[in-house]
């Protein structure tokens, strides 16, 4: 049956009267090129959404599709009528929450946080290698609110800002790397690494090597 509206051809005098006496006399159809400039029946909602059982009053060009049968095809590069409605724009999706936001970054090591650090580096290999160079050892008990608990801190007069938490098998640490825990087999294969690192580069650790080193 082919397209019953075709640009390069004029509307015939029954199909004109056809519109206006059809569904325009009733106010749903409309005159195609009466609609916004530049606008076309592929831009409609109308046909777009392919309500055609529903709609089709609305549209001179989707009633002569509906009652011409599915052999009838609307040309979407028609111009479009008066009854031209916007395409809806679906709702726009909800902005994400924004993530929680992480710890502030710590500024660049000072020349005096090196400093620090390449000595308790090495205070820490001399304890290692002869435990009577760690000092007097004196121990803490601390109650913590959030969450409620209670902690031992050992501490020793030589290694100044080294601390162990709740004995041998409690994880240790150390001032100058804050935010970072480690076990006790840790101590001589990263927490002292670490420290010659800030210590020599002026480097803080970023990334846990093993499941104990973050805190």
């Amino acid at each position: 049956m082919g397209d019953l509206f075709n640009l390069d051809r004029a509307l015939t005098p029954s199909e004109r009267r056809h519109l206006r006496g059809g569904t325009q006399a009733k106010g749903y159809a409309a005159m195609p090129g009466t609609g916004p400039k530049d606008e076309t029946c592929g831009s409609c909602d109308h046909l777009v959404r392919k309500r055609l059982a529903k709609v089709y009053r609305k549209c001179g060009l989707m009633e002569r599709h509906w009652t011409g049968g599915k052999g009838t095809d609307v040309l979407t590069t028609a111009p479009a009528c008066r009854n031209w409605t916007a395409i809806e724009e679906p709702p726009a999706e909800a902005a994400p929450k924004k993530a929680a936001r992480g710890p502030k970054p710590l500024p660049p090591p000072t020349d005096e946080e090196r400093r620090v650090a390449g000595e308790a580096a090495r205070a820490l290999r001399a304890a290692i290698a002869d435990p009577t160079t760690r000092g007097a050892e004196s121990v803490v008990h601390i109650d913590l609110a959030r969450p409620r608990r209670g902690e031992w801190w050992t501490m020793w007069a030589n290694l100044l800002g080294f601390m162990r938490v709740n004995g041998r098998g409690g994880r240790y640490s150390h001032t100058c790397l804050p935010g970072w825990t480690y076990s006790r087999a840790e101590i001589l294969a990263e927490m002292i690494p670490d420290l010659e690192a800030l210590a020599e580069h002026g480097v803080r650790p970023t990334e846990a090597t093993s499941t104990g080193a973050a805190a």
